[in-house]
């Protein structure tokens, strides 16, 4: 059966894989929803490691990672937008990138000088 090769061949990869969440045994399990096979052994299986990973911590954990990443996301997007909208920088930054494409200007001297824009607006 083409499932049942396929379930083999996922298991033998994920051997080769290094474990994510230690103490959690990883499996592959078959189910089809046109059949209605295997659906509440994977429902089960996935309860099962939202229960283990709120006993161990690593739920919250994880989730204090994911907040602790957007934070960081938001303000680097935010600084970046503010950044570009500056009128000493959005006044150099064609200039910069012509003399970057041109190779007159490395990419990072030219970052240099529009980081010197944003400085002299001060």
């Amino acid at each position: 059966k083409i499932a049942e090769v396929s379930k083999a061949d996922f298991e033998s990869a994920l051997r080769l894989l290094p474990e994510k969440h230690p103490g959690w045994e990883r499996k592959v399990l078959l189910a089809s929803a046109l059949e209605g096979a295997g659906i509440r052994e994977v429902w089960d299986n996935i309860e099962a490691f939202a229960t283990a990973m709120h006993r161990s911590g690593e739920w919250a954990e994880q989730r204090r990672e994911q907040l602790r990443h957007l934070l960081h996301a938001i303000a680097e997007e935010r600084l970046k937008r503010e950044f570009y909208n500056m009128p000493q920088v959005k006044a150099a930054t064609a200039q910069v990138e012509r003399q970057v494409l041109a190779g007159q200007l490395s990419p990072f001297s030219g970052a240099i000088e529009l980081l010197k824009a944003f400085k002299r607006s001060d």
